[in-house]
Parts: C-alpha cells; sequence; structure tokens
C-alpha cells in the first residue's frame, strides 16, 4: 500500500513537472483571446454580433439608430436601435463599398456598391425598417460596368441635395442628383480618394488620396483649391468647428476649424487647419503609439468625433484598439486606450458618452462585433489602458533584442553586435510558397481517418517531409494572413496595408479582381517596405527571383521570363529569367533557372547575403501542382546543400496564406528553416507565425524589424544549434497521389 502511495505521489509531482501546453491561436484560460498574430484581444464593453466584416457607421440624426455596413462574404447593410442595441432591420446586398450616409432629416439612407458600382437608397421608418428604394449606376453612359467603377465613399450635401461619391478606381468624385437619379457631375480626384468630407457651408469638399498620401481641397464645381501632404495612406477625416478651451491670455488660434485625418501608413493622426477663406495650415499631428520607440503597425483608419467635440475616439486597426483623444485645447493629447475586438475598422460616438466598435474580424475569425462602450472616465480609461498593453507582445526592449538568446546563437540576440557575437550564417534564401496546412503535408490524420484527399497531399510532397524530419518540424506554426494577399503581405512586409485588409473580403468572395493589390499600388504599400526593402537600405546584396514582377508572353522554358519588375526598388536585383506567379508554368522550370543563376555564383565565388523567391505552383491546390512545387523545393535545397555556399548558409521555407484542412487550426501551416545549423530532427512546438520567420532572418543580417509585429515575434533561435552539420541533403522523388 506504501509503495502505491510513493508511486502515486512521485507520478504527480513528475506531471507536475512537466512543461506546460505551448500557447495556440485561440481562446485562453486567463479569458482572452490569442491572436495568430501573437496579439491578444479582450474586447471592451458588451459585444453584439453584426455581420460579416462591418467596414462603417452611421448614427442617425436623431440618435436613435446605428446603421452598420457589412462587407464580407455576405455585403449587408443593418439597423440597431442606440438604446439597447437591438437589431431592427437588415437588408442584404450585392456588394458595398465603405460609404453609409443619411439625408440631415434621417429619413433616408444611401450606401455605396462597391464593386456593384452602384448607390443604393433606403427609407428608414420610425421603428427602424429599412424599405429599399432606388438603386442609382455610377457606370458612365454608354460604358459597361467594371471593377474600376467601384464606388467607395458617399456624403450627402448638407441641404440633402446632391451625393458625393468616391470612384476608388476611376480616381474622380462623381455627384448624383437623387431626384433624377443620375450622375450629373464627374470630378478629377487624387489617385484611389478614400474619404469625401464636405465643408458645413456646402461651398467645398475634400478628399484623402490613399495613394498619394495627401488630402485635397476642390470648390463644389471640381477646381482644385489646395492639398496638405499628409504621409502614407491617409483615410478618415472629421471636421471639428468648436473653438479649443484657452488658458488665461492665451491668443486665440488663427484657424476657425479643424480636420483631423487618421493617416493609416504613418501610424498619426494629422491636424490641418482651416482659416478664414479655406486656406489650410498644417498642424502638429497627434502620434499613435503605445511606447516611445514602437515601430510602425498600429493603422489609425478610422475616426469619431464626441457629440460635444472634445474627445476623438481614432480606431488603431492592427492594434485591435481605440485611442481616446482630447480634442478641446489647441494641443490634442493621447489620454489612452481602449481594448476592441480583432481588427477594429470603425467607431461611433454615442450621447453620454458611449461609443460603439466594429470588429472586423469579431474573435479572430471572419464574424463580425460590435464593442458597445460605456462612459469613460479617468479611472476606466487608466485600466482599459493597462488592459491594451498586457495584451500586446512588443516592448521597447524588444527593438534591441532578445534576453533569451544566448550569446553564440546562430540566430543572434541581436542586430547590432560585435562581430565575434554575429551570426555565422552569412547567405539567407527565403522562400514563399503557395498555401499548404500542416495536415495536408506533414500530417498523419488523413493516414489516420482514411482520408484520401490529405493523403494524396502527403503522397505528393515527399521533399517538404523528408525537409521537415531531417531538420525541424514546427508543429506550431501559422501564417498571420487571411487569405492570398494578405498573407503574401505578411510574409514580406511583417504586416498587411489597410488597403488589403479591407479589399480582400471582396476579392475573396470574387466581386473585386486580385489585380488590384498588383506591387506597384501606393495604396497598398506597407510602411516600413519589404524584408527586401530593409537589407538594400542597410547595404546588404540581395537577389529577387520571381517577386513583383511582370512576365514575358509567351512563356518559352529557358528564354527570358520577366517582362517588366513592378518594384523599382528591387528592379535591379531581379533575375529575369525567374518567372512570376502563373499557376500553369511549373516550378521545375523556375528551378532550373535558379540553379543556373547559383552556378554562376560558384564561379564568381559570390553569393548574395539574401536571396528572396517567389515559388507558387502549389496555389493551385491539386497534388499535380503540389508534386511540381515539391520537386521544385528538392532541387533548389539539394543543390544548395550542394554548393560552397552550404556551410553558411540557411533556407527558410514559408507558405504565404492559410491552406485546407487542419485538426488543430485552419491558419496552421508549414514552415521549414533548412541550414548547416538547424537542429537535426528536432520538433519545435513553439508558437511561431509569418512575423517570426521575418525576425529570425532580420536577426541573422542584421536588419532592424520593419513593424512591432515583428519586432515583437519570438525568432527560431531554438531550433539551432552552434555547431554545424554539413552533410549535404538528398532530394527525394515525388509524384501526385492517385485514387
Amino acid at each position: 500500500m506504501k509503495s502505491r502511495a510513493v508511486l502515486l505521489a512521485a507520478a504527480c509531482a513528475a506531471g507536475l513537472a512537466q512543461p506546460p501546453l505551448p500557447e495556440r491561436p485561440g481562446p485562453a484560460p486567463d479569458g482572452t483571446t490569442v491572436l495568430v498574430t501573437g496579439w491578444r484581444i479582450q474586447p471592451a464593453g458588451r459585444q453584439v454580433p453584426v455581420g460579416s466584416f462591418p467596414v462603417r457607421s452611421r448614427v442617425s440624426p436623431d440618435g436613435r439608430w446605428l446603421a452598420v455596413l457589412n462587407a464580407g462574404a455576405q455585403p449587408s447593410v443593418a439597423v440597431f436601435s442606440t438604446q439597447d442595441f437591438r437589431e431592427a432591420d437588415r437588408a442584404e446586398l450585392p456588394d458595398t463599398g465603405y460609404g453609409l450616409a443619411f439625408t440631415p432629416e434621417g429619413k433616408t439612407l444611401y450606401v455605396t456598391g462597391g464593386a456593384a458600382a452602384a448607390v443604393y437608397e433606403f427609407t428608414l421608418t420610425a421603428e427602424g425598417e429599412l424599405k429599399r428604394g432606388r438603386t442609382f449606376s455610377t457606370v458612365p453612359r454608354g460604358e459597361p460596368k467594371s471593377p474600376k467603377d467601384f464606388a467607395g465613399d458617399i456624403e450627402v450635401t448638407p441641404d440633402g441635395r446632391l451625393l458625393y461619391i468616391t470612384a476608388l478606381f476611376r480616381n474622380e468624385v462623381q455627384v448624383i442628383n437623387p431626384q433624377s437619379g443620375w450622375v450629373i457631375e464627374r470630378f478629377a480626384a487624387p489617385r484611389r480618394p478614400y474619404r469625401v468630407l464636405l465643408h458645413p457651408d456646402g461651398g467645398s469638399y475634400f478628399v484623402t488620396s490613399w495613394a498619394e498620401g495627401s488630402v485635397h481641397q476642390f470648390d463644389d464645381e471640381g477646381h482644385h483649391l489646395d492639398l496638405e501632404r499628409l504621409g502614407l495612406q491617409p483615410m478618415d477625416m472629421v471636421w471639428q468647428d468648436r473653438p479649443p478651451d484657452l488658458e488665461e491670455e492665451e491668443e486665440p488660434p488663427l484657424w476657425k476649424a479643424r480636420i483631423f485625418v487618421a493617416v493609416a501608413g504613418a501610424d498619426r493622426v494629422q491636424v490641418i487647419g482651416v482659416r478664414e477663406g479655406g486656406v489650410l495650415e498644417r498642424l502638429e499631428p497627434v502620434r499613435m503609439a503605445m511606447w516611445p520607440r514602437q515601430p510602425a503597425g498600429m493603422t489609425p483608419a478610422a475616426l469619431a468625433l464626441a457629440p460635444d467635440q472634445k474627445r476623438l475616439y481614432v480606431v488603431c486597426s492592427s492594434a485591435n484598439t481605440v485611442a481616446v483623444v482630447d480634442v478641446s485645447k489647441r494641443e490634442p493629447r493621447v489620454l489612452g486606450f481602449v481594448p476592441a475586438g480583432a481588427y477594429p475598422t470603425a467607431v461611433s460616438a454615442l450621447p453620454g458618452g458611449r461609443a460603439v466598435v466594429l470588429n472586423a474580424k469579431g474573435s479572430g475569425t471572419a464574424s463580425g462585433t460590435a464593442s458597445v462602450i460605456g462612459p469613460l472616465d479617468e479611472v476606466a480609461l487608466f485600466d482599459y489602458t493597462k488592459q491594451v498593453l498586457r495584451l500586446s507582445p512588443y516592448i521597447d526592449e524588444r527593438m534591441i533584442g532578445f534576453r533569451e538568446i544566448p550569446l553564440g546563437s546562430p540566430v543572434p540576440p541581436a542586430a547590432e553586435l560585435p562581430e565575434e557575437y554575429r551570426s555565422p550564417i552569412r547567405h539567407v534564401l527565403y522562400i514563399v510558397k503557395g498555401r499548404l496546412s500542416f495536415d495536408e503535408v506533414l500530417g498523419d490524420l488523413g493516414r489516420g481517418n482514411g482520408d484520401r484527399a490529405l493523403v494524396r497531399f502527403a503522397e505528393a510532397a515527399p521533399n517538404h517531409r523528408k525537409l521537415a524530419r531531417e531538420f525541424v518540424t514546427f508543429d506550431n506554426f501559422y501564417t498571420c494572413g487571411a487569405g492570398d494577399a494578405p498573407g503574401l503581405y505578411w510574409a514580406t512586409a511583417a504586416i498587411a496595408p489597410a488597403f488589403v485588409e479591407r479589399l480582400w473580403p471582396a476579392v475573396a468572395a470574387g466581386r473585386l479582381g486580385r489585380e488590384i493589390f498588383r506591387p506597384s499600388e501606393l495604396a497598398a504599400a506597407p510602411p516600413a517596405g519589404y524584408l527586401w526593402t530593409q537589407a538594400a537600405l542597410a547595404g546588404l546584396s540581395v537577389r529577387n527571383y520571381g517577386f513583383a514582377v511582370q512576365n514575358a508572353e509567351p512563356a518559352a522554358p529557358g528564354g527570358p521570363q520577366v517582362r517588366r519588375v513592378l518594384d523599382p526598388g528591387i528592379k535591379r536585383f531581379t533575375d529575369r529569367a525567374f518567372r512570376g506567379p502563373d499557376p500553369s508554368y511549373p516550378d521545375v522550370e523556375r528551378a532550373r533557372a535558379f540553379l543556373r543563376d547559383l552556378e554562376r555564383m560558384e564561379q564568381a565565388g559570390e553569393m548574395p547575403r539574401l536571396m528572396v523567391m517567389r515559388l507558387a505552383r502549389d496555389a493551385a491546390r491539386t497534388p499535380e501542382a503540389v508534386a511540381d512545387d515539391d520537386r521544385a523545393l528538392g532541387m533548389i535545397v539539394e543543390a544548395c546543400t550542394r554548393s560552397r555556399f552550404w556551410p553558411q548558409m540557411a533556407i527558410f521555407v514559408v507558405e504565404s496564406a492559410p491552406g485546407g484542412r487542419d485538426h488543430v487550426d485552419p491558419r496552421r501551416s508549414v514552415a521549414l528553416a533548412v541550414s548547416p545549423y538547424a537542429r537535426r530532427g528536432f520538433v519545435d512546438s513553439t508558437f511561431y507565425n509569418s512575423a517570426s520567420v521575418l525576425r529570425t532572418v532580420e536577426l541573422i543580417l542584421g536588419l532592424n524589424p520593419m513593424t512591432w509585429f515583428d519586432a515583437a515575434a519570438l525568432p527560431l533561435w531554438q531550433a539551432f544549434q552552434p555547431e554545424p552539420d554539413t552533410r549535404p541533403y538528398k532530394a527525394a522523388g515525388a509524384r501526385a497521389g492517385s485514387e
């Protein structure tokens, strides 16, 4: 009996001594929800489901109703009571932009139709019911509808007689007379006009340029009056005509009103004074940051002014928070932050100090919610601010380095170290591929339950499996992006800009084409550029294989494959024999193009410090495409391991977007780390994501992080060892699975 008790006690002690289970995305024991980015959310206030990917909200003029515009898989407009937030009515739409506007008396609601190139009219009854009215087309007469007719924002003139609409891809402002339902004016606008704001006197209007980084003023006949350069990707605007509270003997300002502009790519709210006669004056901006040294990544994208105009609410989408700014005085001041849900996109201020925040991804998925937040006094705001800081994994110390990484690690603890502590890895090949899940390639789920589809993928990818087993298996790795385009930005820039996040649902649903995310699109430029941008700025040698290129036609194997490089910053580093994304072109041919370049490097005895490569055939998600991609990967890795550069190399491979089914999480994906310094046969169950791999590459090459996401991400240092093992890799044969 005694021996059994001793054994039981020993077993319990052993159980208590076991390491804790690795962290994974999803609900956590402390009541928070862990996102794939590593951030946590625990939104303030009452949470109410509102629809798929909400993007805009408007309070009716009488304050009784809140209209919410949803732009996700099923576009819709819904009306909620501002008293108890009960849903009064909902109307489904073919598509939607991000425009929502009431007429001055509040009886009519107008909604932009996005790629449907339309404006929808609704009558709002006293009970909150939406009655469908007319549909106004924004397509020029005699022309067929096209994606460039995307109707974005909308405003109603103060007298209610005209509608102003931004045509996002036509680069114009359209004016509709609702009596006739016709577009009566088309005014030229700056590139990618995002928001239109009407002057209260009706004599002029303002437009933010998502692409040009500026705000422009026009008179009511479309003549350009003034502009102010603001920074990367200005978005929302609000008008404040309340005079500031002045200290004793303080001179009143020259401006009579102020415009606050959310500059998404620059992490600030720009303040513009409007003087008599409409003269614009750029004032001191309000920085959106939680830490003094914090890099880019807050994405301030939407604004709301409290009814008394003393407080400004700033939606910081990528930070999952809303900043509260005191704008009652001459100099605005950040009072604190309120925790929101996943990726907030809009905020509305209600009477009595309440606010409603729209969370596009709700609890971290595609379902949208609204956070109904009560009045915020100093104590509540102080507590909420502390909570926001706890939910973020970033601290300024991460900009310096990682205490937990020992000196002498092949992944150094900091970017700036004496020569003797820098990484022995001198050359990095960073490969971004298609969209395969962990279970499809590396898991045994399909074999265990007879799932033939999963087995076919696994059989088509023997090199993926062999590389993971010979080197490191990352079984807790996740892609940060929600789809192909966002995932590619996360894999190369450590963030997806607002343009990409907000328009991706329409692309994923087939309402917009993927061509809107072309590399030359300034509205989609990441705040700090890409990984190759940082390397080039640091003076490192770079080589690009397949990123940001326009393919030549026809695609003749062995001949010139790239006609044009779309990113000027990478033009001189690009291998024009390496074809960009094209699902009909074999990845094996891309591999052969790289091997020819590798042979030239062998002859010259020089290899670039950073090589970036795009393999995209497996994005087709057929066993045949996966087999081709797998064979190409095996060819590339084997050739590198047999080259003269292998003793100082590391190859990182990531999927750009979520793949198919996975029993842990649909965003769990494949990541590979291949190097003489990688731990052979090691399984690393640490929670990693796309930004973790970028941070690892940055530390190896001595680069600073691009955003606060890669700054905060844990590097893959535990998967590396100080002593190299230079045995080469032997590629496995690949075949597509068969029934």
